[in-house]
């Protein structure tokens, strides 16, 4: 049996989520919006921030952005390749990985 002392609280973890959530988006505004876009989180849920209405993200896609240390220019032309292609569209990882259109079956 585990004998830990420090036992974070809820509060404690979704504020610190929320956060976490809010910093990453104003360091992709930065990256890759020029810090123009304006913030908001769909619905107050941290699950999908809305980039001045234009751009619509997850955590986990800025994450990936972030990490990957994507170009802006690779940034846009899978936005612009997914909002051209709805029905068949790329996700991001699988575009930072090499995945483009032109391998696909």
């Amino acid at each position: 049996m585990c004998n830990n002392n420090y036992k974070p609280t809820l509060e404690h973890v979704l504020g610190s989520f929320k956060y976490g959530c809010q910093q990453m988006a104003e360091i992709v505004n930065s990256h890759y919006f020029e810090g123009c876009a304006d913030i908001h989180w769909i619905g107050d849920r941290y699950d999908l921030c809305d980039f001045s209405g234009e751009w619509w993200l997850t955590p986990d896609e800025m994450r990936q952005m972030l990490e990957s240390d994507l170009s802006q220019k690779d940034f846009f032309e899978w936005w612009n390749y997914n909002l051209c292609h709805a029905y068949t569209p790329i996700n991001l990882e699988s575009w930072i990985m090499g995945l483009r259109p032109e391998y696909e079956n």
